[in-house]
């Protein structure tokens, strides 16, 4: 070796840190990971340290939004849309379907690469689910489940006519495939429900499903387990969350769940906090008291809440924000469910097909 030569790996370990902190933190930093012994010891410290930064800006509130920029090409930019399913796998997030604020709804699936920050439309094989929006999205394995949504199936707004779906697919990420799985019995049609993996179940809670007359909200456990392939429902004894759609659930550990807020029909709105816990024979519910609740999120119904840490963070608009700052149309700027419902792009739970419903 030449005395004049110099290599990165010569370089003092602090310089090393600053250079590796401003590598991507998704993919490209998990490959500094295999470099050697010392990369990898320089990558955990600098993890620990944008961990430590993400964590402070959160307790002070002092998040950096930027808008990623738009492209015209349909296959490199996601459409406008709300109430779309969303998850996160192995560096990417997954968007599937949704509506427009005029509810057409689209079946597409696109991923966004959190290290490039570039959207990809996969174009699977198999079969495609239906376009819906209000479905639920998680990711068990190397597998992403979706289950439920809804869509108009009338053009005429004075009916407000809807499909709800019991549809259940499954998309393989390994082999970029749709499957549409069949269950006996099959699950009830649901839309603007919550789901979590905790093990090998999936755990539904609430939403309009179709067996409850003119759209009333569900306050029941349904459970599909991922490996047998079958759904069951599970009685829980009272207390338990009145019936509900549009509420956040977190899953705490293979035994807990929250469930956050929601929304019960036309002025009522949820701003309560349920635990489930599911050790056992014998399922609970328990409502947990919130202090300070006059500094909690507004519209809890229609805003997606995230578990960082201890903590849940829910993105919405202040309660007091300015009419001029045009927030998204899924949300509204007040505290006001009249002025929720007003609004063309909140989704209300519509009337179900009448032509649908089994005879009395």
């Amino acid at each position: 070796m030449v005395e004049d030569e110099a290599f990165i790996h010569s370089l003092p370990s602090e310089v090393l840190e600053y250079i590796i902190g401003l590598v991507s933190p998704y993919n490209d930093l998990q490959s500094c990971k295999l470099v050697c012994k010392k990369w990898l010891e320089v990558v955990q410290e600098v993890v620990n340290k944008h961990q430590m930064r993400f964590l402070s800006s959160i307790n002070n509130n002092n998040i950096h939004w930027e808008t990623l920029p738009s492209s015209h090409d349909l296959f490199t930019t996601i459409s406008r849309r709300y109430s779309h399913a969303a998850c996160y796998y192995d560096n990417y997030m997954y968007v599937f379907g949704g509506c427009t604020s005029t509810n057409t709804t689209f079946n597409d699936l696109w991923k966004l690469n959190l290290s490039s920050r570039t959207w990809v439309r996969p174009l699977p094989t198999g079969s495609y689910p239906s376009p819906k929006a209000c479905a639920t999205l998680v990711c068990y394995k190397d597998s992403l489940i979706l289950y439920g949504g809804w869509t108009q199936s009338s053009s005429s707004p004075l009916h407000q006519v809807c499909q709800l779906f019991n549809e259940l697919n499954i998309y393989r990420l390994k082999t970029n495939k749709w499957d549409y799985e069949y269950t006996h019995p099959a699950p009830p049609s649901a839309a603007g429900h919550s789901a979590t993996v905790h093990g090998h179940h999936m755990i539904v809670f609430g939403g309009i499903r179709r067996q409850l007359s003119l759209g009333q909200p569900s306050q029941e456990i349904l459970c599909y387990d991922l490996e047998n392939n079958s759904w069951y429902q599970k009685e829980i004894e009272e207390p338990k969350p009145q019936g509900r759609y549009g509420q956040t659930q977190i899953a705490l550990n293979e035994h807990n769940l929250l469930v956050i807020g929601g929304c019960g029909g036309p002025n009522s709105v949820f701003n309560d906090v349920w635990l489930l816990n599911m050790e056992g024979p014998r399922w609970r519910w328990r409502e947990l008291t919130v202090e300070d609740q006059e500094h909690g999120a507004c519209h809890m119904w229609c805003s997606p809440g995230c578990k960082v840490e201890e903590k849940v963070v829910f993105l919405c608009r202040r309660p007091n924000a300015q009419q001029a700052s045009s927030p998204h149309p899924a949300y509204a700027s007040h505290y006001n469910m009249s002025a929720q419902i007003r609004g063309r792009s909140v989704w209300v739970p519509p009337v179900e097909n009448p032509i649908d419903r089994p005879n009395k």
